[in-house]
C-alpha cells in the first residue's frame, strides 16, 4: 500500500458462470503483491462464481443480472482504488503470474497489452480467423501498433480510462480501448503471453460477439476516422458521378439495347449532390473529432483549418451561382425566342440547375465551416497557452456501479 494506503494496482477480473476456472486463478493470486487488489466482478452468474470468490482474499461486485463484459469493466474501473488496472479474463487463460509486469509496465506506458499473436494454438479455428479479421481492421483504420488489441490481459491507467468515456457494449469494448488508445495518442507497450486452454465452457459467442465487434469498429470511424468513412467514399460518388456526366453531357451513349441520355444525366448530377452532401458531413464531423481529441489531424484537417477556405468556397459558390444565372437566363431567352414550345435544351438546363445548386451549398457552407474552423483554432490556441494538453477533459467513471451491484469483501 501507498502512503494513504491505497493499493498500488487493482486487478479486475470479469467472471460469468466462471465456478471452475476462478478458484485457479485466485489460488495464483495469492503470490501478487500485497499491495495489488484484487475485484472479481460476478456478473450474474448462475452457478458458484460468487461463493467461490468469497473463500478467496479478493473484493467480489456481484452485477443482479448479466450485462455483458464491457459493462463489467466499466464497474471494475469504478470500483477500483489504484490509478493502475489490470484486466484479466477468469477463464485460465491468460497467466497471472505476468501481472507484475503489467503494473511495473505502467510506470513508462498508459497502456499495456498482452499479446498471444505468437501462441494462440489453444484458441479454436473459428476464434483465430476471426481476432486476425478484427486485428488487421483495428490497425488498419485506427492505427493502434500494438498486435492484440482484443487480448483479455491488459493494462491501462484509470484516469486514462475514465477520459476515454467508454460505452461500447460486450466484447466491443476491448476494440474501443485500442481505437480511442490511438486516437489520443497514448504510449503503448506489447508484452507477448503464454495463452493456456480454457478451463470450462466458453461464454464467447463467435457470431453474436463477433458482429458487436464488428459494429463497435464501425460506429468509431465517425469520430475517429471520419475521412474514411465519409469524404473518401462522398470523394469518390462525387467524382464519378461528375465524370460519368460529362461523358453524358457531350452526347448520347448507347450499351447494348439500352441508350443513356437526358434522364441519366439527370441521375448522375443527384449521384454527384449526394456525394458532395456526405464530404461536407465528413469535414464537420472531422474538425468535431479534432476539437474533442477523438482523431488524428490529418491532411483535410490542415485544409479545413486554413484561414482561407471560407474566402475560397464562398468565391467558388458565388461563381457557380453567377455561371448558373447566365446560363439560365441564356435559355430562358432562346425559349421565349422560340415562342415557348417544347424545351429542348434540356442537358443545359441540367447544368445549369446544377451549378446553381451547388453554389447554394458552397455558399452556405461556407459560412457553417469557417465558423466551426475558427472555433477549433481558437480551442488549440487556448489549449496550445494554458497547458498544452487536450481541448477537452472527459468525465468521470460510471457513476451508477454501486447503485447496481453488490460489495462484499474476504
Amino acid at each position: 500500500m501507498d502512503a494513504d494506503g491505497m493499493p498500488r494496482a487493482s486487478v479486475i477480473l470479469p467472471a460469468y458462470n466462471e465456478e471452475e476456472a476462478l478458484p485457479v486463478m485466485l489460488e495464483e493470486m495469492r503470490a501478487l503483491p500485497a499491495d495489488v487488489e484484487v475485484i472479481v466482478i460476478d456478473d450474474g452468474s448462475t452457478d458458484r462464481t460468487a461463493e467461490v470468490a468469497l473463500a478467496f482474499p479478493c473484493r467480489l461486485v456481484q452485477h443482479t443480472e448479466n450485462s455483458g463484459k464491457a459493462e463489467v469493466v466499466r464497474t471494475g474501473i469504478a470500483m477500483a482504488r489504484s490509478d493502475r488496472l489490470v484486466v484479466i479474463d477468469a477463464d485460465g487463460t491468460y497467466p497471472v503470474d505476468a501481472i507484475p509486469r503489467f503494473i511495473d509496465a505502467l510506470d513508462d506506458h498508459d497502456v499495456v497489452m498482452g499479446s498471444r499473436i505468437m501462441n494462440d494454438n489453444n484458441m479454436p479455428a473459428l476464434n483465430r480467423a476471426g481476432n486476425w479479421i478484427f486485428r488487421t481492421a483495428i490497425r488498419q483504420l485506427y492505427g493502434f501498433k500494438p498486435s492484440d488489441p482484443l487480448t483479455g490481459l491488459y493494462a491501462i491507467r484509470k484516469g486514462v480510462v475514465e477520459q476515454m468515456q467508454l460505452d461500447s457494449d460486450g466484447f466491443g469494448i476491448e476494440t474501443e480501448i485500442a481505437a480511442k488508445a490511438s486516437a489520443l495518442r497514448l504510449t503503448t507497450l506489447e508484452i507477448p503471453i503464454q495463452y493456456s486452454e480454457r478451463i470450462g465452457e466458453s461464454k464467447l459467442r463467435p457470431f453474436r460477439d463477433g458482429y458487436l465487434i464488428l459494429k463497435t469498429i464501425g460506429s468509431l470511424l465517425m469520430f475517429y476516422n471520419p475521412t474514411l468513412m465519409f469524404v473518401l467514399p462522398g470523394a469518390a460518388i462525387f467524382i464519378g458521378s461528375l465524370l460519368l456526366a460529362g461523358v453524358l453531357y457531350s452526347g448520347d451513349v448507347v450499351v447494348g439495347p439500352a441508350t443513356f441520355s437526358d434522364h441519366g444525366l439527370l441521375v448522375l448530377i443527384m449521384a454527384s449532390l449526394a456525394g458532395f452532401q456526405i464530404v461536407l458531413f465528413g469535414s464537420i464531423a472531422n474538425l468535431y473529432a479534432v476539437a474533442h481529441k477523438f482523431g488524428r489531424p490529418d491532411t483535410l484537417t490542415r485544409l479545413l483549418l486554413n484561414r482561407h477556405l471560407g474566402k475560397v468556397m464562398s468565391s467558388a459558390g458565388l461563381l457557380a451561382c453567377l455561371f448558373s444565372l447566365v446560363v439560365g437566363l441564356v435559355l430562358y431567352f432562346d425559349w421565349a425566342a422560340g415562342g415557348y414550345g417544347r424545351f429542348l435544351a434540356t442537358k443545359d438546363g441540367i447544368l445549369a440547375s446544377a451549378s446553381g445548386i451547388y453554389g447554394i451549398e458552397l455558399l452556405f457552407s461556407s459560412v457553417f465551416l469557417g465558423q466551426l474552423s475558427r472555433e477549433v483554432r481558437h480551442l488549440q490556441k487556448a489549449s496550445y497557452e494554458a497547458t498544452g494538453r487536450a481541448l477537452i477533459t472527459h468525465g468521470a467513471p460510471h457513476a451508477d456501479a454501486e447503485d447496481r451491484s453488490a460489495v462484499h469483501s474476504a
